[in-house]
């Protein structure tokens, strides 16, 4: 399972996706996606400002799993220009 939270400082609409798991798997508090926030804030624009509020835009999840898998009958195969003689009545 991926999560992916979208956050943004309060009244900007460039937001950034901070994913949650970067914490090690623990539940993040508010705070804790605050300095995810900031933090990637840094690493993107060069600057951060923490005493700034930081709003949640979106929160994103979305699993996968494993594709059954795919029988492919196998038919005998028929020669292009034989399967064409054969459709086109004179």
């Amino acid at each position: 399972m991926i999560r992916a939270t979208h956050l943004s400082y309060r009244g900007q609409s460039l937001e950034l996706t901070v994913p949650p798991g970067s914490l090690g798997g623990e539940a993040a508090s508010a705070e804790d996606l605050a300095d995810l926030f900031h933090a990637a804030h840094d690493r993107a624009f060069g600057r951060a400002d923490p005493k700034e509020p930081v709003q949640v835009v979106s929160l994103r999840t979305s699993a996968t799993r494993p594709a059954p898998p795919i029988v492919l009958l196998s038919e005998e195969a028929v020669p292009h220009d034989t399967a064409l003689s054969a459709s086109v009545t004179p």
